[in-house]
């Protein structure tokens, strides 16, 4: 078991960790930057935001992913990227998940309906040995409602499964809890966000535990069912200091999962 009873570390997504323009002191659009923030928020666990993981312009994919390692950082995944309309850009998602030995790419696909829409990335799936994660972005967004969700998952092969996003799930309406029951075998990794509503339903983000999740419920189903993909915080509120929101959500999780140890 991890530390706190958990069989995954808690980890983050890197865009949590903002870039050149936010208000943190370092500038995390680099693996330098996201390296140095990384260890500023007590973490090992990057999911990585485009800039961090550049998988279109990079020329020395390996060069480029061990500096990660190099430094004790474990890349868990990457994304958020859209795949399935351009196979050559799609190889090079492809190529440099595999380089950075990624648990999954999280994604959005293209989707008709039809099952042939995935033939594309089903088939890089398979020839590359990577997993996709449907990243799910709330009510606002196509591939958010849960009957899109079901209608690709129903159609793919194994290799596609979720990224659930718990405060996204909220935004649509959903219960996280029995969404991660019902998915649960289809489950690669989670986005860790907890948000309240102003009285427009604009979605504010908060720290876990204080706003719609419940925390113990959603940490206790995790660890009674071994849960072992990636857990990645994830910010996007205002501006601000983006270390210390992500330290202080770090913290926050920690303290849940002491409680429910």
């Amino acid at each position: 078991m991890r530390k706190y009873g958990f069989n995954f570390d808690i980890g983050v997504q890197g865009y949590s960790l903002g870039g050149g323009k936010s208000k943190t002191k370092i500038a995390c659009d680099t693996p330098e930057g996201a390296i140095e923030a990384m260890k500023a928020c007590g973490l090992t666990a990057l999911e990585a935001w485009t800039p961090q993981l550049n998988a279109l312009e990079w020329q020395d994919l390996n060069g480029e992913t061990a500096k990660y390692r190099d430094a004790g950082i474990t890349l868990t995944a990457a994304g958020s990227w859209g795949l399935g309309s351009d196979e050559a850009q799609d190889r090079k998602y492809f190529a440099c998940a595999k380089a950075a030995g990624l648990q999954a790419i999280t994604c959005n696909v293209q989707w008709d309906g039809t099952k042939e829409s995935l033939a594309g990335v089903e088939r890089l799936a398979e020839e590359y040995d990577v997993r996709l994660a449907l990243h799910n972005h709330g009510r606002k967004h196509k591939q958010g409602s849960k009957w899109v969700r079901d209608e690709i998952l129903a159609a793919a092969s194994d290799r596609i499964g979720l990224c659930l996003d718990v405060g996204w799930l909220l935004d649509s309406g959903e219960n996280p809890e029995e969404a991660l029951a019902t998915y649960y075998d289809r489950i690669f990794g989670i986005h860790m966000r907890d948000c309240a509503f102003d009285r427009a339903g604009k979605f504010i983000d908060v720290v876990p535990g204080t706003g719609n999740l419940d925390m113990p419920k959603l940490l206790g189903i995790l660890k009674e069912r071994g849960f072992s993909g990636y857990f990645s915080i994830e910010y996007a509120g205002p501006e601000q200091d983006r270390v210390k929101v992500v330290r202080e959500r770090a913290e926050a999780i920690r303290s849940f999962g002491q409680a429910t140890a």
